[in-house]
């Protein structure tokens, strides 16, 4: 088994320089050491006449690491009875090809490794009949079925997604190539016995061979049963609010975002506005109100959204562009912030009452009340004014002169400590009697001065 000569190819793959270097040498001390004994058995094959083949890997003479194909030949001597003389070895350089199938490998480890270790589901069907060739223990555990189904047809371990055109949507795909999307798509799928309504986001794509022919599909799927649920509870939720919001009798709207987009409104609000409803809805609220951008509403809006702090506004100014010009109105509103389930402030919504009318009967009562008392303070009589139990309401200045005491000492029935004891009982029943029957009250009656001085009066 020793080394008598090597062809020039072969120094140059295993980077020898001389013959000298290997000449003698036993053949199997150029194989990796594990590899020997191997080597040693393929040598006693082909030297029992034995045509023999192997493939292993060597170092060079430089040390690079490579692969090659072997076939181990005995030559017998010529009339010499089928006695071996030499061996010789024909080895073709594969070392690119083992690194190729190397990689596929690796590329197939990490193709299997995504697949069973990924949180989506994901199967991959074989042929017309859709075999079960992969399917990770996430969709196993989705359809409630055991390893046991692999090497099945789809259609045959769920017969129910059949019904539901399920193979017709397959089919289309495997004969177009086609990709075919769902988005919480529902789903009947028998599980524990009882059909059980699902939702699934989920796409079925073509798989080609290598000769580009589609041989397979592809499920790569997400079950979001439990987002659908709570999806259609809370646009259930949102259809309730927005009823009630259409339904109540004062005027709200809910504002959307840092821009205020107008997201529900009723009625009340729309008539408030002098707007019409398709023409805010959806739309920035200080778009559609132009004539509040300088009037503070915005900056008022901004705090509530970045405080949470809600803000009350009892009696507050607006001038709304309403019939063609802009009129001064009273509103009585609050901005109450609008939280999403973890707490962030999504928006704000705003419940208001138009108080205009209640505002100016009420300035002009002001007014009135201004005006008498003005009146009351310059006549040279002493003017009050009670209810009808007798609770004094207002007094005039020269009745806070005469007496030297504040309104507050005589309001109410304060004003018994500067009626003459012996004119108080007289006084109350005629001031009762006034009141029962809507009689004047006349009497002479004496009042105590800031000097302490009882003087008569009428």
């Amino acid at each position: 088994g020793r080394i008598e000569f090597m062809n020039d190819k072969g120094m140059s793959l295993l980077e020898i320089d001389d013959i000298t270097e290997v000449k003698n040498k036993f053949w199997w001390e150029l194989w990796d050491q594990d590899d020997i004994p191997m080597i040693k058995k393929v040598v006693s094959k082909a030297l029992d006449q034995k045509k023999t083949h192997f493939q292993a890997s060597a170092l060079t003479a430089k040390g690079n690491l490579k692969w090659w194909d072997v076939i181990v030949l005995p030559l017998r001597v010529e009339g010499g009875f089928n006695k071996i003389e030499r061996l010789l070895t024909v080895s073709r350089d594969i070392t690119d090809y083992k690194n190729a199938n190397l990689k596929i490998v690796e590329s197939e480890h990490r193709y299997q490794q995504m697949i069973y270790s990924s949180p989506y589901l994901i199967a991959i069907l074989k042929g017309e009949n859709f075999i079960i060739e992969i399917a990770n223990d996430a969709i196993l555990d989705s359809w409630e079925k055991g390893k046991n189904i692999i090497g099945k047809s789809l259609l045959a371990v769920l017969p129910e997604i059949v019904e539901q055109g399920f193979n017709i949507i397959l089919s289309n795909v495997f004969k177009t190539g086609i990709t075919f999307q769902a988005h919480e798509m529902p789903v009947n799928l028998l599980r524990k016995g009882v059909l059980e309504l699902t939702y699934y986001t989920f796409v079925y794509q073509a798989q080609k061979n290598a000769a580009g022919i589609i041989d397979g599909i592809s499920i790569i799927a997400h079950e979001v049963t439990p987002q659908v649920i709570i999806n259609k509870q809370i646009k259930a939720s949102e259809q309730q609010f927005r009823l009630l919001v259409q339904q109540a009798p004062v005027a709200i709207c809910v504002l959307r975002g840092r821009n205020y987009v107008i997201e529900t409104i009723n009625e009340p609000m729309v008539q408030m506005w002098n707007r019409n409803m398709a023409d805010v809805i959806n739309k920035p609220a200080f778009d559609v109100l132009t004539e509040l951008k300088d009037q503070g509403f915005k900056e008022l809006l901004d705090n509530v959204f970045d405080t949470g702090v809600p803000f009350i506004a009892e009696e507050l100014p607006i001038s709304l562009f309403r019939n063609g010009s802009l009129e001064n109105a009273f509103v009585k509103f609050v901005y109450e912030p609008l939280r999403d389930a973890d707490g962030t402030i999504i928006g704000v919504m705003a419940p208001a009452i138009e108080i205009t009318e209640q505002v100016i009967t009420r300035k002009k009562i002001e007014e009135s009340e201004k005006h008498f008392r003005q009146l009351a303070d310059i006549m040279p009589s002493k003017v009050s004014n009670a209810d009808a139990d007798g609770n004094l309401l207002y007094l005039n200045k020269k009745w806070i002169d005469y007496t030297g005491k504040s309104f507050e000492e005589l309001q109410g029935l304060g004003y018994y400590n500067i009626i003459h004891p012996d004119e108080l009982e007289e006084f109350s029943a005629k001031f009762l009697h006034a009141s029962e029957t809507g009689s004047a009250l006349k009497m002479e009656m004496r009042f105590l001065n800031k000097y302490d001085e009882y003087k008569w009066h009428l």
